[in-house]
């Protein structure tokens, strides 16, 4: 009679546990990298299509807009450009705004005064302002660089805009971005 016992040995069993669970430790590390990854690319791209909203709002309301006004000194009915400087503050004529009226400019600014700067909007001259970008989006850096808007020869005036900033509630879905866009003015001065 022949007595062999057909199965698997301890060490058998042993060295093939051991390789199945670092193999499935592999997988589920990759696959935790994976889905952190998309995690952070949706953060990415929830903020740039924000950001891109944002700026093209600004821009179609440049581009339409007159009497620039880069800064929060002087009168801000009145042209005044800050070419190379820049400021986070600007104003500017909406399209269908009333020129001898100083209460109706559209202005634009950078609020950091919660820690957390946002892009923000008044609709009358700077009186009451609303955020413009998301919560999940720190704006760092923003600043307008306005030229030709005092000029009186035929330059046509152009606003320069440079955003810059993190994107993300959590360090492992922060990502920096930069943006920059150029608005000319179309309406007739």
């Amino acid at each position: 009679m022949n007595n062999k016992k057909l199965g698997f040995t301890v060490i058998e069993m042993v060295v093939s546990l051991a390789l199945f669970s670092s193999v499935l430790s592999i997988s589920v590390g990759a696959l935790l990298s994976m889905i952190n990854s998309n995690r952070k690319t949706q953060s990415l791209r929830s903020a740039m299509d924000n950001l891109n909203l944002a700026m093209e709002e600004m821009s179609r309301g440049i581009i339409q807009g007159r009497t620039y006004h880069c800064g929060e000194g002087g009168n801000i009915s009145e042209a005044l450009s800050c070419d190379s400087v820049g400021e986070e503050y600007f104003a500017f004529e909406a399209w269908n705004g009333n020129s001898s009226n100083i209460t109706d400019q559209i202005v634009y600014r950078l609020d950091s005064s919660s820690g957390v700067g946002r892009l923000q909007k008044s609709t009358n001259s700077g009186v009451d302002f609303k955020d413009v970008t998301a919560p999940s989006i720190n704006i760092d850096n923003l600043m307008f660089h306005v030229y030709g808007a005092e000029s009186s020869n035929d330059e046509v005036p152009r606003v320069v805009i440079n955003i810059g900033g993190t994107t993300g509630t959590k360090e492992s879905t922060r990502s920096s971005f930069n943006i920059q866009t150029m608005a000319t003015q179309r309406a007739l001065k």
